[in-house]
């Protein structure tokens, strides 16, 4: 295989974005429809960009002979996503506070900010476009299961770093990838 410059990619047009929505809402089926009614953009995120972090747990077994690896057993694995939302807006503290609902009355919002230990669990939809090529990533199922410590000062912006786990569906999908990327076309 030769190398091809064309597919090097720099994600992080300014299009590119992540958006949430209720568990169950109809994901597009094309890397650049617009997303159904009641998924909703989170804003801003940081030049850190997404992180995609794969993890798998295993456990190596020896032989007695020279302590050689005879087998790998493979427990369990996980796929989450991580970014750092630059708004404070309604949406990313809806994902950061969990089951503190806000009111808004004459122009003030109240938040009572309570302890949440149920699930929050959402569909997302995370956009990553470099000029003309987009690759989608459709999480079905996914819950913010971090977020980092939030610091108010005056010498940088407020910010919400979170991290989503994906849950894999009943046929084991965590997520499903969308590209119009002809470098990743199986021929």
């Amino acid at each position: 295989m030769t190398k091809n410059y064309d597919a090097v990619r720099a994600y992080g047009d300014i299009t590119s974005a992540v958006y949430v929505g209720p568990k169950g809402t109809t994901a597009p089926t094309t890397p650049t429809a617009t997303p159904a009614v009641g998924f909703v953009e989170v804003g801003w995120l940081s030049d850190d960009g997404i992180t995609e972090m794969h993890s798998v747990d295993s456990s190596s077994k020896r032989a007695w002979q020279g302590g050689t690896t005879v087998r790998t057993i493979k427990s369990g694995d996980s796929r989450k996503f991580k970014f750092v939302m630059l708004e404070t807006n309604a949406t990313t503290l809806g994902l950061v506070r969990p089951g503190s609902t806000p009111v808004t009355a004459t122009g003030v919002t109240t938040t009572p900010v309570k302890a949440y230990l149920g699930q929050d669990i959402r569909a997302w939809i995370v956009d990553t476009i470099d000029g003309t090529i987009h690759t989608r990533k459709i999480i079905p199922a996914g819950e913010v299961v971090d977020v980092a410590d939030i610091k108010f000062n005056s010498q940088d912006i407020t910010a919400y770093e979170v991290t989503v786990e994906c849950y894999a569906t009943s046929a084991g999908v965590y997520y499903t990838e969308l590209t119009d990327d002809v470098n990743q076309a199986v021929t």
